[in-house]
């Protein structure tokens, strides 16, 4: 019997060399519980992408957001960098943003791939949720494709931002392992009623 991905989400600490992206399944529109099988970059290409082709529409860009297992730290950022990297290279929408509300760390090569509200997560701003719905509506007209950190899963700004996302993702870094805890967050956002497309890990 399938189990719902929060119950059988796995974040290996190494992959096969040829990959450095993995997919732990995915969750399809007619809600049969994912497969319990990692993917490869190739499968994140077909799988993933013509789902987010499938959410595009005329004249207004797709939105996915990716919640977290962890805080915001540097390892957090570049794991969202390189996924957004990938994502420009698989789909064919001719302009993309990425967007991490939070303070940038790192190098000016990061900085100016990223649109950041400088906020701190750890000492929550409440307007944040309202600026970022704000401008959604500005990004979707001008941007094909808008990829949104939303923070630490059942976080406020994720349980406030997720529902305006047209695919939902979480997303976790090559030092993130599954903890206990982990398990039941992610139980939690689903019997909130909150969508969880895919659950993806860039090693």
């Amino acid at each position: 019997m399938n189990r719902p991905i929060s119950d059988r989400i796995a974040i290996p600490q190494k992959y096969n060399e040829r990959s450095e992206f993995g997919i732990v399944g995915t969750d399809s529109n007619s809600g049969h519980a994912p497969s319990n099988s990692l993917h490869s970059a190739a499968a994140l290409d077909t799988e993933l992408c013509d789902m987010i082709r499938s959410k595009k529409k005329i004249a207004e860009g797709v939105v996915v957001g990716a919640t977290r297992l962890d805080q915001w730290n540097m390892f957090s950022q570049n794991t969202l960098v390189r996924f957004a990297g990938l994502l420009r290279s698989s789909l064919e929408f001719n302009s993309s943003l990425t967007v991490a509300p939070w303070k940038l760390i790192g190098d000016q090569s990061v900085i100016n791939e990223v649109l950041s509200l400088d906020a701190s997560e750890s000492r929550f701003d409440p307007s944040l949720i309202s600026r970022l719905l704000c401008e959604l509506p500005t990004w979707k007209k001008q941007t094909s494709l808008i990829l949104l950190d939303l923070g630490r899963i059942n976080s406020d700004v994720a349980r406030s931002v997720a529902p305006w996302c047209d695919v939902t993702l979480v997303l976790s870094h090559s030092l993130v392992s599954l903890r206990p805890q982990d398990s039941k967050a992610l139980r939690q956002w689903r019997n909130s009623g909150l969508t969880l497309n895919a659950a993806i890990h860039v090693a």
